[in-house]
């Protein structure tokens, strides 16, 4: 990995690394370094839904903001304008699909070692060990999310995927 990396945030009592992934005005763009849990972003198992109506982009920036980071942390993080999504401003996110393929080599993709057990619980708890498949915010079509699969390539699914959250950091 040639990115540079921060710490910022604990999740179960363990500091979040972050990749850092594109800089501007003084604010950084970064994901976190290893899946930190695995969810549905499906609504109640409804694939027709778009991110603003996410349950996964509710708890990023309700339970997982509030528990992932201190209040001083929070003061780092920019409340960001999701370019592709109708009026989102979020402290947490994922990556869309576009920022997955522009912003990250196949290789940077990549989460763990890219052997995969089957179980998207198993491969997130143990990202060192195995791969993982991560979502990203973008919407195949009315079944389907694009996600990064073990391999870092880009490709799509439609049921439960580890997550790795993505923030803008001011650095000044």
């Amino acid at each position: 990995m040639s990115k540079r990396m921060i710490t910022l945030g604990k999740w179960e009592n363990k500091p979040i690394e972050w990749i850092v992934l594109k800089e501007e005005n003084n604010n950084a763009l970064v994901i976190s370094r290893l899946a930190l849990f695995s969810m549905d972003c499906r609504n109640n198992g409804n694939t027709t839904m778009d991110w603003e109506y996410s349950v996964l982009r509710e708890y990023l920036n309700g339970e997982f903001y509030n528990k992932a980071f201190s209040s001083t942390e929070k003061l780092k993080i920019v409340n960001a304008k999701l370019e592709d999504v109708n009026n989102a401003k979020d402290n947490v996110f994922l990556l869309s699909k576009q920022e997955a393929e522009t912003l990250m080599t196949q290789d940077e993709r990549k989460c763990g070692n890219g052997n995969c057990p089957g179980d998207c619980k198993t491969c997130y708890q143990h990202s060192n060990s195995y791969g993982t498949c991560c979502y990203l915010r973008t919407r195949r079509d009315n079944n389907y999310y694009y996600r990064i699969y073990i391999d870092g390539s880009i490709t799509y699914a439609y049921n439960v995927r580890s997550i790795r959250p993505s923030v803008w950091i001011k650095e000044k």
